[in-house]
């Protein structure tokens, strides 16, 4: 029976772990397979097999988080909002649907629709008609919408959607202007009471920034400190994930969003 299949995240680098990880442990059989042991040896297999750990861990660490714990934590996040049923929702950078199914399934009259590049370098496999296919398996396909569009210019009205959602896709954009320009049209297409829901696994802090200077309040952090603590420790504080959630005020922020 087939399954609703969210992929595996930056499936590049995750490779490169596992490749890797398969590389440093056959150099440390072969070393031990083809010298006596000595201190040259024992010098050079030390570093070979700490290599082959580390990036196995990493591996099954990516794996785990992309098929498992990402799932659970767009549940939680979502979960933050009291859903009416009749809400219209945006996911920006829907990839394979994790965000977009997950706020489908909590509307009755409502409509979700998710936007995205579908660029695979940044999700395995990722293409419309993969999200397409996971939107029929979850039984939502009468209330979401996918279309193309860049993040940065979303083509939709001012004060449009009652909650928006973005799960780590922020991140992907290097420069900071790029991600400032995505706040501001997600503030800009978001109706004033409306809430915005944001995972991501780093740049906390640049976004509580920006949700302040674009005049979002009741922010709040969705985190377990001691988990990231841990991740960021291991990927060297490239890996972090969090939550993050807010709201447009009801009285019109004009001067920031710019309309």
């Amino acid at each position: 029976m087939k399954r609703i299949d969210y992929g595996i995240d930056a499936p590049n680098l995750f490779r490169g772990f596992i490749t890797g990880s398969l590389i440093s442990f056959s150099l440390l059989v072969m070393s031990r397979a083809l010298f006596e042991p000595n201190l040259i040896t024992s010098i050079v297999d030390i570093p070979l097999a700490v290599m082959a750990l580390y990036l196995g861990f990493m591996g099954c660490l990516m794996y785990c988080y992309s098929k498992f714990v990402k799932l659970i934590d767009a549940q939680r996040l979502l979960g933050v909002r009291n859903w009416t049923g009749n809400e219209q929702v945006l996911d920006i950078g829907c990839g394979r649907g994790l965000f977009l199914i997950n706020a489908a399934q909590r509307l009755f009259t409502g409509k979700a629709i998710g936007i995205d590049i579908w660029s695979a370098t940044d999700q395995s496999d990722n293409s419309q008609a993969q999200t397409l296919d996971n939107l029929a398996l979850a039984k939502v396909t009468a209330k979401c919408e996918v279309q193309t569009a860049d993040m940065r210019n979303l083509p939709f009205t001012n004060n449009h959607f009652d909650v928006i959602t973005s799960g780590w896709v922020i991140h992907n954009l290097e420069k900071l202007e790029d991600r400032k320009e995505v706040i501001r049209e997600i503030v800009r297409t978001l109706k004033p009471g409306g809430m915005i829901l944001v995972s991501d696994i780093v740049n906390q802090t640049e976004y509580v920034v920006l949700f302040k200077e674009f005049g979002l309040i009741n922010i709040t952090l969705h985190r377990n400190p001691i988990r990231e603590a841990f991740l960021k420790a291991v990927s060297f504080g490239s890996f972090g994930p969090f939550g993050i959630s807010a709201t447009k005020p009801l009285k019109k922020i004009a001067q920031q969003v710019g309309y």
